[in-house]
């Protein structure tokens, strides 16, 4: 009906916005890190910003129910000015690199350097097949993680703060894997370790497969989650 036409576009609307932060951090790396850092730095920030909104999803999760929808709506009321508080108070002006033109000449511009990086990719195997089987691992990630949610809901009668459980099991395997991913680089090479990551997922997932059940489904979000820094 007309109320879940307006909760979706809603969501929509907040969820998207999260994408303008994104690209805003990415942006802004180059005036914060020497030239030779920005890889380091860019590594850092996808982590540590994974960790973070992990621990958002749990915290939030699990207060879902205890204070119901107009609790969950007045805290990010309170919570979105407390964050543009802290953000105005930032010294660096966090210009990104260059001078931008105007709007539209900028948009032909991201068009032709999307089109260029495009037909590098094709012409260079070794970089296509990196990213092709991200991009792939990727998708198994979120489609594993809505499954996941969809049978812990309809087959475990669970409430909302089972997803946050799950989500924090992969929180938890992201750290472990980014305290382990420096260990792994002192014994192989790093396609052995993409190789490795791969096959301990895949060998997770088809284990899982056979009995599905709360501990193993927590088990497969915690695999995902470790192997997800050695890729």
């Amino acid at each position: 009906g007309p109320a879940g036409v307006l909760i979706y576009a809603l969501a929509l609307i907040v969820v998207s916005l999260n994408r303008f932060y994104i690209s805003t951090t990415g942006a802004v790396i180059p005036a914060l890190v020497p030239e030779e850092d920005l890889l380091m730095g860019n590594s850092l920030t996808q982590a540590t910003g994974t960790i973070i909104t992990f621990l958002g999803l749990v915290i939030g999760t699990q207060i879902a129910d205890a204070t119901g929808n107009r609790g969950l709506l007045i805290i990010p009321l309170v919570l979105w000015p407390v964050s543009t508080l802290v953000a105005s108070r930032m010294r660096n002006p966090l210009r990104p690199a260059g001078s931008a033109g105007p709007l539209r000449t900028e948009f032909g511009r991201v068009a032709r350097e999307l089109a260029r990086g495009a037909r590098r990719l094709a012409s260079t195997p070794a970089a296509l097949g990196s990213i092709t089987s991200i991009s792939l691992d990727q998708f198994l990630f979120g489609l594993i993680t809505v499954l996941s949610v969809v049978v812990f809901k309809d087959d475990f009668r669970q409430g909302v703060a089972s997803y946050g459980r799950i989500v924090g099991a992969g929180g938890v395997g992201v750290v472990v894997g980014i305290a382990t991913v420096g260990w792994l680089e002192q014994r192989m090479p790093k396609p052995r370790i993409i190789s490795v990551a791969f096959a301990v997922a895949g060998v997770v997932g088809l284990l899982v497969s056979t009995r599905i059940v709360g501990p193993t489904v927590f088990l497969m979000s915690f695999t995902l989650g470790l192997t997800y820094p050695w890729r």
